[in-house]
């Protein structure tokens, strides 16, 4: 059945490539010399950014929720690609070109940043929650939302204040959108998906020691700091990557993590494949909707997967009252 559900995953995204590809403001007509301009230099990099986005957002919270031993834990929901888009707004107004690398390293820095006060205010709570033989986590949700609004706020008053007229789009930073891609940039994003993607599931039997609780690894001679140090880097650097071009885009990767629970095996290798397909599904179709319902104009794709995450989210929470 889960070979089944992959594959019909799988055999949608490929439709909605070829739909993104070929359908939009401009008609594509194969004898226009101008078709292949459309599509290779605008869409592609538009379907290429979406994949690599989602796929480090759909891991990036796979681990987060792991680390955090908590089923609504997003990094975009707890500032986290909010710190990510700082950085970014921070190094091109220093000068360096947006999409490049150099970027990609300020919002990396930035995203680990914006990770240790969440880091530190779980450590502090599990802390607590021993002294005290009480579950604290649910204060950590509220920490985390706090810290998130926080650095909304921040992006919003420095993009205002950003000197490229591109960076002042405070809808681009707080929604998110795949608008602004470039081949270049396109490429950035998917090659580092990519490669964190491989890491990532190289490491994911050490990682998923995280699943068994304190006592138990230690019990089996590993240290859970340097699991949770691990998994905590390897979130800012997914953050940063889902972020750093594109804005932070809100519900996507908590949408995918969910529906994989629910769809896939418990393993973490399976969960991690699971959710990036859904999320690559789920984006590059919030892309086509947001393109399509005020056309010409072009909504923030983070209000697309917000209408459709946050139902789901409420539909969890009913169902699952201790999934914090």
């Amino acid at each position: 059945m889960r070979r089944v559900t992959k594959t019909a995953i799988l055999a949608a995204i490929v439709l909605l490539i070829l739909v993104s590809l070929l359908w939009g403001r401009y008609g594509i007509e194969f004898d226009d010399p101008r078709a292949s301009i459309v599509i290779f230099e605008i869409r592609l990099p538009r379907v290429l950014a979406a994949i690599g986005v989602a796929t480090s957002a759909a891991m990036a919270t796979v681990l987060f929720q792991l680390a955090l031993r908590s089923q609504i834990a997003e990094p975009a929901l707890f500032g986290i690609t909010a710190f990510s888009s700082l950085g970014t707004l921070l190094t091109v107004s220093a000068g360096v070109g947006f999409g490049s690398l150099l970027a990609w390293s300020g919002a990396a820095i930035f995203s680990l940043l914006g990770v240790l006060p969440i880091a530190w205010s779980a450590g502090t709570l599990r802390r607590l929650s021993i002294r005290q033989q009480t579950d604290l986590r649910p204060k950590l949700a509220v920490i985390g939302l706090t810290f998130g609004a926080f650095a909304v706020a921040a992006v919003g008053l420095v993009s205002f204040l950003a000197p490229d007229p591109r960076l002042r789009s405070v809808s681009l930073w707080a929604f998110g959108s795949l608008g602004l891609q470039t081949t270049s940039s396109a490429l950035l994003i998917l090659l580092i998906a990519l490669a964190g993607a491989v890491v990532i599931l190289l490491f994911s039997k050490q990682l998923e020691r995280l699943s068994l609780g304190p006592a138990v690894i230690r019990g089996l001679g590993f240290s859970e700091r340097k699991l949770i140090a691990i998994a905590a880097i390897a979130v800012a650097l997914l953050s940063a990557n889902s972020a750093f071009a594109t804005g932070s885009i809100a519900f996507l990767g908590l949408l995918s993590a969910t529906i994989a629970r629910a769809v896939f095996s418990s393993e973490l290798k399976q969960q991690l494949l699971g959710s990036s397909l859904v999320a690559v599904l789920t984006l590059l179709a919030a892309d086509l909707i947001s393109r399509a319902v005020a056309a010409p104009l072009e909504l923030p794709i983070g209000l697309i997967t917000a209408l459709l995450g946050g139902p789901v989210m409420l539909w969890f929470l009913n169902r699952r009252p201790d999934a914090s």
